[in-house]
């Protein structure tokens, strides 16, 4: 037991009693050494941590940014088949007797060619090409553009393995026969 006021040699002095400022010192004193290493040695494997970090954290972020494109492309597919018909309704109309304009069949308040109408088509028509046909449109070049991508890496895998691994094919197919 140690007693306030007491001084006791710093070699009596167990280490758990030493502050941790002060332990380094003390261990120097009984002479106990530091394992040895190699400069640099923990700080390049604390580098490669770091950046095995920061490439995980980008890699995450670019997997989130993945799912939410797939979760919009999802929805926005889930979502075609229903804008559509809801657009091309517009277009649906009938005569009804009695009447001098035909009425749409989706909404018998609304008689079509008024003036309600030619503002209701205006706006079908914007969704009806920038939606209905822009979406299948972007689909198709999206998957043409991966496609072209693909194609044009499996023909540069293709050549630098004929570039690594020639074939030697004989000059004359004779040769070939004869041995």
């Amino acid at each position: 037991k140690i007693l306030k006021g007491h001084k006791v040699p710093d070699k009596a002095v167990p280490l758990k009693y030493v502050p941790k400022q002060h332990a380094t010192k003390h261990r120097e004193s009984l002479g106990i050494t530091p394992p040895i290493r190699p400069p640099g040695l923990l700080d390049g494997l604390k580098f490669e941590a770091s950046e095995m970090l920061k490439r995980a954290s980008a890699k995450l972020r670019t997997t989130r940014m993945e799912s939410m494109k797939a979760a919009i492309i999802i929805l926005l597919t889930a979502l075609h088949s229903f804008v559509t018909s809801t657009i091309f309704q517009l277009f649906s109309c009938e005569d009804v007797l009695g009447y001098d304009l035909p009425f749409l069949r989706a909404d018998y308040r609304l008689s079509c060619f008024d003036g309600l109408w030619n503002a209701h088509l205006a706006g079908a028509l914007v969704v009806m090409f920038l939606f209905t046909l822009g979406l299948p449109l972007s689909f198709l070049i999206l998957v043409r553009r991966r496609f072209n991508q693909r194609t044009i890496a499996c023909a540069n895998l293709k050549a630098a393995y004929l570039a690594a691994h020639p074939v030697n094919a004989p000059d004359d197919p004779a040769d070939e026969a004869v041995a």
